[in-house]
């Protein structure tokens, strides 16, 4: 098991679990009118299709949880960031601490390495100042891990193409 970061469209289309209720045929609306209670249905799972359509995957990078997190060590100092640990002796004491001046690009980069591995969406505004700040480092630190050059090429993509992500 590991992790899979979604590249997808930010779409406008609304979610209609978001907003609405699937119909329910006990529902005093379609009590004498089972037609009705069938069209809705459909028109719900319509909505539903078109939602998922427009926020398609157009492209993934998988990755076990351990690697993704030697990928963030390797760019944290770079980027301006210390990892550190208070307890030596507890491997899950970590802390991040902002190197750097507090901006609102070094805000957006912070998330990237505070950002649940498990789940959430990144959104196109991330990944495109992670792509800007990548390009500006030098080969040797974008290929300081194994994966890490697989991961930049999917982060070019993804801000070239105006994608978010999804963490799955």
């Amino acid at each position: 098991m590991g992790l899979n970061i979604s590249a997808i469209a930010n779409s406008d289309a609304i979610n209609p679990v978001d907003v609405w209720n699937y119909p329910d045929e006990s529902d005093f609306a379609y009590r004498n009118d089972h037609a009705r209670f069938e069209r809705d249905c459909k028109i719900y799972d319509g909505l539903l299709e078109d939602y998922e359509t427009s926020r398609g995957e157009l492209n993934s990078f998988r990755i076990g949880y351990g690697d993704f997190f030697k990928i963030r060590v390797a760019l944290s100092k770079p980027l301006g960031f210390y990892y550190y640990k208070k307890d030596p002796h507890n491997p899950f004491d970590l802390w991040l601490e902002m190197g750097r001046k507090s901006t609102q690009e070094a805000q957006l980069i912070q998330d990237f390495f505070l950002h649940s591995d498990c789940d959430g969406l990144f959104d196109v505004n991330h990944v495109k100042q992670l792509a800007r700040e990548l390009d500006e480092l030098k080969a040797s630190q974008l290929s300081a891990t194994k994966h890490l050059p697989e991961f930049y090429e999917f982060v070019k993509f993804s801000a070239n193409n105006n994608l978010m992500w999804e963490f799955e």
